[in-house]
């Protein structure tokens, strides 16, 4: 697969979960609360990236702006992976 046969299916993928969500009112209800930061136009990033946004948006937290921040690790042994269907 061509590089851009994989960004093509990748974007496809997210495609049919953003729908898959949106679709179940549950889902929806707990996604129109969530929301990733991007860097660089990038969604993962190095974890001292991460730690110095994690700082900054404290003070946004504590005043009940923001319920929860959570941060990810992005290597696949540490995070559990999407369902095989997500992937195709």
């Amino acid at each position: 697969m061509s590089p851009r046969q994989r960004k093509t299916a990748s974007k496809l993928s997210a495609l049919w979960w953003t729908k898959a969500t949106i679709e179940d009112p549950k889902k929806k209800e707990k996604y129109l609360k969530s929301f990733t930061l991007y860097v660089d136009d990038q969604e993962v990033y190095e974890r001292e990236i991460a730690d110095a946004l994690e700082a900054d948006l404290q003070p946004v937290a504590r005043s009940g702006i923001i319920s929860q921040i959570s941060k990810f690790d992005s290597n696949p042994p540490n995070n559990p992976q999407p369902p095989e269907r997500s992937r195709e």
